[in-house]
């Protein structure tokens, strides 16, 4: 980072410590927030999910598994595993 990203930074924190200290908990609106702590759970399970699929690709590669096989479980095309996963290896392109 730079020095001016740092005052930028510092400057939204600091916007955004005043607007907190300017607020009066007895006067704001209070909502259930069970559905937002539902997305948040959903989010994290994703990206643990995420982690494990990943982990689980670079195993099988790892271990001689072609992408060809790969994709047929991931239901994925070529370029969106690319993205992904990383770009397929030459020995692959056949």
């Amino acid at each position: 980072m730079t020095e001016h990203d740092d005052k930028f930074y510092e400057d939204d924190a600091e916007r955004f410590e005043a607007f907190l200290d300017g607020l009066d908990p007895s006067t704001l609106e209070r909502h259930d927030a069970t559905y937002l702590r539902a997305i948040g759970e959903a989010v994290d399970a994703l990206e643990t999910a995420e982690a494990r699929l990943n982990a689980a690709i670079q195993f099988a590669r790892q271990n001689g598994e072609e992408w060809g096989l790969i994709n047929l479980l991931l239901s994925d095309s070529p370029v969106t595993k690319d993205r992904h996963y990383g770009p397929t290896a030459p020995s692959d392109a056949s």
